[in-house]
């Protein structure tokens, strides 16, 4: 993921800009596979083009759906390798295909299990040969070597076992029934807004319809046909979404990408793709005003609220060290590393987390408070969450330092009191 976000940065000298706009590439990139993949199966552009307005909708109605998640990055290759597998059998496809599948988790170990599925997928509908399972191995296997190769050289192997094998292992959690509560306002969330009913309603339609399918199976060889291997992939998505049980809305975006797929299947059944283009229709207006306003409006970084709070700090402090625990884009523009070993704040709240990084020593039993007697110039903290507010509150008390911002950027902004000003 790091590789894929110093692209932009490397070839537009770290504009931020540059990474939102390939953010988009990369985001318009799936739908374009959307589009291919659909087409194939409804031999119509209109109807495909139904599939795409859907997956832009579910992801758009909530600003957590935005460009950005490694999960889109992550899905570009898998959509890559479902699109091969769909169109071409040949060795060298399923050359790529397994290269596609190997980058995948390179990105995101959330991908393990689907990986898995169609390794599996593959191995079995390939069973009698073997050259293609062959080629399949050496795609699947060669990045995920050759990254493994280049760790190692830097005596950093053990870091990317862990990254890959036992935080993913540690990070899931014992399922209870929130898990499924959250996937159920995920799913029907679409109904409960009135501008978004009918993509709730084919939502429920589809699902339905998917379901019927699985009950009408007679035969199990037909799991290996291109719809029911869709299905199949809706179905771990939604069991990765359950067994991470974190219940965060960007663990289904796999979910809703491979839905969006399967709606070209029912496409011509109970008026699908009328309503979603009505639905589109509805939406549009404001979708295109709202583009339309930030385009007009766009004043560079001076209009982003954390920068405007850099600058305002840089003219009056010199700056050497930080400790962020929100509000991380402001170490990119101080040019700092982050004294926390833990970057997501939220990694604050994980006591496994804490407990497996301490074995590790990696952090020290105390590692913020020790953090905060070693006296880093500025410290951010955010205060929604548990641990960390409560670390504010000490911040807070604390007569070495005085605050500086808490409202400008959401955050409690500390600067100590000895920091040189330019």
């Amino acid at each position: 993921m790091y590789i894929l976000y110093y692209i932009p940065q490397l070839a537009f000298k770290g504009s931020l800009l540059a990474i939102k706009i390939f953010n988009d590439l990369v985001f318009y990139s799936l739908l374009i596979l959307i589009f291919f993949t659909t087409k194939k199966i409804t031999r119509n552009n209109l109807s495909s083009l139904a599939s795409v307005l859907f997956f832009i909708l579910i992801t758009g109605v909530e600003f957590e759906g935005h460009a950005g998640y490694y999960e889109y990055y992550s899905l570009i290759f898998i959509g890559s390798c479902v699109y091969i597998l769909q169109n071409k059998n040949s060795p060298s496809a399923l050359l790529v295909c397994g290269l596609c599948l190997g980058l995948s988790i390179l990105v995101t170990p959330s991908v393990l299990l689907i990986v898995l599925f169609i390794f599996t997928y593959v191995c079995i509908k390939f069973l009698k040969e073997k050259n293609k399972i062959f080629y399949f191995f050496i795609g699947l296997f060669f990045p995920i070597g050759s990254i493994f190769v280049i760790y190692q050289i830097f005596n950093e192997s053990k870091i990317l076992l862990e990254n890959f094998l036992v935080l993913p292992y540690l990070y899931k959690s014992e399922i209870g029934f929130f898990v499924f509560q959250r996937f159920i306002e995920f799913f029907f969330f679409v109904i409960k807004q009135n501008k978004l009913i009918l993509l709730g309603a084919v939502n429920l339609i589809v699902f339905i319809l998917i379901i019927n399918k699985f009950l009408k199976l007679k035969n199990l060889r037909n799991l290996f046909q291109f719809d029911y291997f869709i299905y199949l992939l809706i179905s771990i998505s939604l069991f990765t979404f359950v067994i991470a049980n974190k219940g965060y809305w960007h663990h289904v975006i796999y979910f809703y990408y491979f839905f969006a797929i399967s709606i070209a299947f029912f496409i011509d059944k109970l008026q699908l793709k009328k309503l979603i283009y009505i639905n589109f229709s509805i939406l549009f207006p404001i979708f295109f005003t709202t583009s339309l306003m930030n385009v007009i409006n766009f004043d560079s970084e001076k209009n982003y609220p954390i920068y405007s709070v850099y600058q305002n700090i840089s003219n009056e402090y010199k700056i050497n060290s930080a400790l962020a625990l929100g509000d991380h884009l402001i170490l990119y523009y101080f040019n700092l590393q982050n004294e926390s070993f833990i970057i997501h704040p939220s990694g604050h709240e994980y006591e496994w987390l804490l407990e497996y990084f301490k074995s590790q020593d990696y952090i020290s039993d105390s590692e913020l408070y020790d953090i905060l007697d070693s006296g880093p110039d500025l410290i951010i903290c955010n205060k929604n969450f548990k641990n960390i507010g409560l670390f504010c509150e000490k911040v807070n008390k604390n007569v070495k330092y005085n605050i500086y911002d808490q409202n400008n950027v959401g955050s409690s902004i500390f600067i100590k009191k000895n920091t040189k000003s330019n």
